[in-house]
């Protein structure tokens, strides 16, 4: 039983992923015409930057948070490595912005930087969240927990319709944020009576 929930779950993974990815290809292009090839350079280089040091951001943790939990559902594991996450986003953002500093970014490089920073923040949590759902074996859950962003990226960029790199960025920020919000609720209604977010 145990095989066939996992298997149904891949093939779940891989037909959202195909349904998803041709329209993210389509917009991204959509959104190169619209803002410029420009300023969509200038998007990819500063996101290029902040993803360098994205590392700082999980050091590991996502992964060792799968194999902690599944063995060993101690009450206290979310809020701990939630906390851990947190100071780690600190640290990076620190990190990005003093860089940015030295390579002499100018204040509309710095809102660019500071959205993409949240973004690749709220990106880790979502992935931080996806750690406990690996756990807990809910493969479908993860599966769209896998396109959080992408699933509110398409509609925001198509509402909210960027004209530079700076709005765009806004969009990226975000989806992300907005996916966090959402798919931290649905977690809290999945997960929380077997990790308790407040150990007692």
């Amino acid at each position: 039983m145990k095989n066939t929930n996992i298997f149904s779950s891949l093939v779940l993974a891989v037909i959202v992923n195909f349904s998803i990815k041709p329209a993210w290809l389509l917009t991204e292009n959509w959104v190169q015409d619209r803002i410029g090839h420009s300023q969509f350079g200038l998007y990819g280089a500063i996101m290029s930057f902040a993803i360098m040091f994205m590392p700082l951001l999980d050091l590991g943790i996502n992964q060792y948070f799968v194999k902690k939990v599944a063995r060993q559902q101690s009450p206290k594991l979310f809020s701990w490595g939630l906390t851990i996450k947190l100071i780690l986003g600190s640290i990076y953002a620190v990190v990005v912005l003093g860089i940015g500093v030295f390579l002499g970014y100018t204040i509309n490089y710095y809102q660019i930087l500071l959205a993409l920073i949240g973004y690749n923040f709220f990106i880790t949590l979502i992935d931080f969240l996806r750690s406990f759902i690996k756990a807990f074996q809910y493969f479908k859950l993860d599966a769209f927990f896998s396109l959080a962003d992408k699933l509110m990226f398409l509609p925001l960029v198509y509402l909210l319709l960027p004209k530079n790199a700076k709005e765009f960025a806004f969009v990226a920020f975000s989806a992300s944020s907005s996916s966090f919000l959402i798919y931290f609720i649905i977690f809290l209604a999945t997960i929380k009576p077997k990790v308790q977010i407040k150990g007692k």
